[in-house]
């Protein structure tokens, strides 16, 4: 059994792909697809960050009696130059599916929009699936670009949607009734992190002539883009100047004072100015 199921799951699900592509908008969209809201944290020194996403589904019953759904077809579109997508695999109630195997066909397509899924459950017609509630369905996870998110500090809110076009559907007997969707949206939240007053360079060290040789490129080379501002702050006053490389030299070489807090340990800035720290993970 097991080898006819392989054998038949390609022929099988491209007809079953075929066969959604006449449902319309036009009819009555009796099912909905949904994921929730997610918060997706980022690290604001790589830019890398990702979130998992939930697919649910349920019939819109009204009181009708629940149908007996023999296959999925979704899909989901994203900005693809600010995240990527993994495969959606099946998940929640798919998986019991023909002993454990999920089911029988589970064919994705990616594309420059997004991604598309046509899943059927059974390809004998002998499992079947009722969608009263909100039931999971699928996983897949969304990727920050690195790129476009590396130094960000302020985030960002991100939509996911239906390929325009794409007629999501779930099969019930033979035939295909249209849904629809409701999406959550991405809220892209930077991970701020600690830092050690002092330590210019992100060596995780205490304070060191290296640090000192950070501030003054800085300050005096054009190339360089101090990577948390607050902690080549060593003296704590709200400004990254020529004072900061001095008073690290002294504290080094001469007995001067040490930083001010937060030092020798990561914390948080007990005394907030402008300055940021978008590059520092300790």
């Amino acid at each position: 059994m097991t080898t006819v199921r392989s054998a038949l799951r390609l022929s099988l699900g491209c007809a079953f792909a075929t066969l959604i592509l006449g449902a319309t908008a036009s009819q009555a969209q009796q099912f909905t697809f949904s994921t929730d809201p997610v918060t997706l944290e980022y690290n604001t020194v790589t830019g890398v960050g990702s979130a998992q996403i939930v697919v649910r589904l349920r019939e819109n019953l009204a009181g009708s009696v629940p149908l007996d759904a023999d296959g999925i077809f979704f899909s989901l579109s994203h900005d693809v130059a600010t995240l990527t997508s993994s495969t959606p695999l099946p998940s929640g109630v798919l998986i019991p599916l023909n002993n454990g195997e999920g089911p029988d066909g589970t064919a994705c397509t990616n594309s420059p929009a997004g991604f598309s899924c046509t899943w059927v459950f059974d390809l004998f017609g002998q499992e079947t699936i009722q969608f009263p509630t909100d039931l999971e369905v699928a996983r897949f996870t969304l990727n920050t670009s690195p790129n476009v998110w590396a130094g960000n500090l302020s985030g960002g809110v991100e939509t996911i949607s239906s390929i325009g076009g794409a007629a999501d559907a779930v099969v019930v007997d033979g035939q295909p009734v249209p849904a629809s969707s409701q999406f959550g949206t991405i809220q892209l939240v930077p991970i701020l992190s600690g830092f050690v007053r002092g330590d210019a360079d992100g060596d995780g060290a205490l304070v060191a002539i290296p640090d000192a040789i950070t501030v003054l490129s800085g300050l005096f080379d054009p190339g360089v883009t101090l990577i948390c501002p607050l902690a080549a702050d060593a003296n704590d006053d709200g400004a990254v100047d020529l004072g900061d490389a001095i008073f690290i030299l002294n504290y080094g070489f001469v007995g001067g004072a040490p930083p001010p807090a937060p030092f020798a340990e990561c914390g948080e800035d007990p005394t907030p100015d402008a300055l940021e720290c978008g590059a520092f993970s300790c």
